[in-house]
């Protein structure tokens, strides 16, 4: 029940917190993590969830798994390294692995009262984890980004977080038959690294400078500011969620 009230956002504040931790007769130490799990294959399979919590709590009596919304979350706690962590988490998917689930794991967190800030990171990695064919386990650290494209995406306009060099360098490529947009990407994308941009671009070091003095004047820009390396990359990253969202 504490833990469904936890999750629940039902207990308010650290007075409250205090009072059912004197009533529960144990110590809950942290630092903490969360796990959500979800069965893979589709929304009906929520019906299943409480069969799944008794069948959690039959292999693991330490778990406690609460049903909350349309996944399971379950608190690990008591680990002082992310590698303490990855090692308790691994040991409870090992226990759990015939069960067919999908899990998502927070970050780990030490003050139990911002659970639920922990419970949507779970939640989030665990959506990611839904739609990859390739894992059973994602980490919030692993797709934090996605969720700050995501809600970035949902909630302002493109032209707001876009640097307009992109569109400049598109429009002129389109119009001369360039490839400026590609090199600025493939530049940016390197951190600024002139060896890897010119090996992947396959053309001789003393042809990227060129190209970037020319990529300047296009897209009225200064390349050796920081703020702009940062903003283009930003926008370059947003570009490739906003499409390989829209192609899934």
């Amino acid at each position: 029940m504490f833990l469904t009230y936890l999750l629940e956002g039902k207990i308010q504040d650290d007075e409250e917190l205090k009072q059912w931790l004197s009533h529960l007769g144990r110590e809950i130490k942290g630092d903490f993590c969360i796990v959500a799990a979800k069965p893979y294959g589709g929304s009906s399979k929520k019906l299943l969830l409480p069969f799944i919590q008794r069948d959690i709590e039959r292999i693991d009596t330490e778990l406690h798994p609460v049903v909350y919304g349309d996944a399971i979350y379950f608190l690990i706690m008591d680990h002082k390294t992310s590698e303490d962590c990855r090692k308790k988490v691994s040991s409870v998917m090992k226990r759990l692995s015939l069960m067919e689930l999908r899990f998502g794991i927070s970050g780990r967190f030490s003050d139990i009262a911002k659970i639920k800030i922990y419970r949507d990171q779970a939640y989030f990695a665990l959506h990611i984890c839904l739609k990859r064919t390739d894992a059973i386990i994602t980490y919030y650290s692993e797709c934090a980004l996605q969720q700050v494209f995501k809600t970035v995406s949902e909630n302002l306009p493109s032209q707001s977080y876009i640097h307009p060099a992109l569109s400049a360098l598109e429009a002129y490529d389109h119009e001369h038959g360039s490839n400026y947009l590609a090199t600025l990407s493939a530049y940016i994308l390197s951190m600024c690294n002139i060896k890897e941009t010119v090996n992947e671009l396959h053309i001789h070091r003393n042809t990227l400078p060129y190209r970037l003095r020319v990529i300047e004047q296009i897209a009225d820009i200064d390349l050796s500011q920081r703020e702009i390396q940062v903003h283009l990359l930003v926008s370059l990253y947003m570009k490739q969620y906003i499409r390989q969202n829209r192609a899934s």
